[in-house]
């Protein structure tokens, strides 16, 4: 059956105040992709939850979710799009277009 590509309005309070948005590909009521960008502040989002569901992944899903989730980012006046991810994961966002710029750190002794 179809794919179908679905722009979430109704997530959390903040979606329906659109400083944030997600993005998932469903089929048959089952989500197989989704990316979010839970938080917009002035001209610029963090992307976070990507995800694609293990017996559905190498299929460009999470590419697709995530160009959508840009798109749509982009049409309410976003000009940046960040994100950080695992390690292993920085060869597919520099293969869909990202450019890495730095590193995070987190506090281990909390």
């Amino acid at each position: 059956s179809a794919l179908i590509l679905i722009v979430t309005t109704r997530v959390s309070k903040r979606i329906t105040k659109n400083d944030a948005k997600a993005v998932a590909l469903r089929q048959n009521g089952e989500a197989l992709a989704m990316a979010s960008a839970p938080m917009i502040f002035n001209s610029s989002a963090i992307i976070s939850g990507v995800f694609t569901v293990t017996e559905h992944r190498n299929k460009g899903y999470s590419r697709v979710v995530i160009y959508k989730l840009i798109e749509e980012l982009k049409r309410a006046g976003v000009a940046q799009c960040y994100l950080w991810c695992e390690k292993t994961l920085e060869g597919f966002y520099q293969k869909i277009g990202f450019e890495k710029i730095g590193y995070i750190y987190k506090e281990t002794e909390l």
